[in-house]
């Protein structure tokens, strides 16, 4: 990986998780669990993704986050009752 790489998984893994998050919230059907979210929380601080601007996470992982949207689908979210 060259430089700036790690940064741009960084953001990768944010838009993902945000993705997740979103979309996935019932952790109870086999979706991610706390402890995953926090590793996937410290992958993204190693990735130096923390050490950019506001405003170039935002940018960063807005477009990661288009990116994954509108190439996977976003399913349906599940209700509730």
């Amino acid at each position: 990986m060259g430089p700036g790489d790690s940064e741009q998984v960084g953001a990768i893994l944010h838009a993902l998780k945000r993705v997740l998050l979103e979309h996935h919230p019932d952790q109870t059907r086999g979706y991610p669990t706390k402890l995953e979210y926090a590793q996937l929380d410290g992958y993204i601080a190693s990735s130096g993704f923390n050490r950019w601007t506001a405003n170039e996470r935002k940018m960063a992982s807005d477009a990661w986050y288009n990116v994954l949207t509108s190439r996977f689908g976003t399913g349906t979210q599940p209700t509730n009752g």
